[in-house]
């Protein structure tokens, strides 16, 4: 799963992944945020990675190949 930290409404990223999670414990997540780091977000769900933006769009995808063994 790939979502930004910060959500319109009002469930963050963290929250999304808690859920998610709950559902598909082996799902890897993959945060992304402009302005936090992974310091000052917590708790991010185990097995998680925060990318800072702006990123590359191909790291990311080499990203999510290498966390779902694609």
């Amino acid at each position: 799963m790939f979502t930004d930290v910060n959500l319109p409404g009002s469930l963050n990223g963290a929250q999304l992944a808690e859920r998610v999670r709950a559902k598909r414990p082996e799902l890897p997540i993959v945060y992304a945020s402009g302005r936090y780091s992974s310091d000052d977000i917590a708790p991010l769900v185990s097995r998680s990675v925060l990318v800072p933006k702006s990123y590359n769009p191909d790291q990311v995808c080499s990203l999510l190949k290498r966390l779902t063994g694609g």
